[in-house]
C-alpha cells in the first residue's frame, strides 16, 4: 500500500496468526458467516471462536507466513463455499 512504510522486521513476533485494526465502525459480519467460518475453523481447532465480528484487517494488519500458505493452499480454497459466503 501506498501509504505503509515497512521499516524493519518486526522486533516482537505477533501471539496469532493474525491480526489488524479493530474496525468496529463498519458493520459487523452477519451472523450466518460468522457461524460458518467458527464451524471451518473448528475443523482444525475445535477450541476455534471467532473473536471479533467486523473485519478489522486493513492496513496496518499482520499475517503469519505459515497462516497464509495453509489458508490458500488448493486443498484448502476448494473447499470454501463462496456462495455461502456471499
Amino acid at each position: 500500500e501506498p501509504d505503509v512504510q515497512i521499516r524493519r522486521r518486526h522486533i516482537e513476533h505477533p501471539a496469532h496468526d493474525a491480526g489488524g485494526i479493530y474496525d468496529n465502525f463498519n458493520a459487523a459480519m452477519h451472523e450466518e458467516t460468522r457461524m460458518y467460518l467458527e464451524w471451518r475453523g473448528r475443523e482444525r481447532n475445535p477450541c476455534f471462536k471467532l473473536l471479533w465480528p467486523h473485519f478489522g484487517l486493513a492496513g496496518g494488519s499482520y499475517f503469519r507466513k505459515e497462516a497464509i500458505l495453509d489458508a490458500f493452499s488448493p486443498e484448502h480454497i476448494k473447499r470454501i463455499d463462496f456462495r455461502r459466503m456471499a
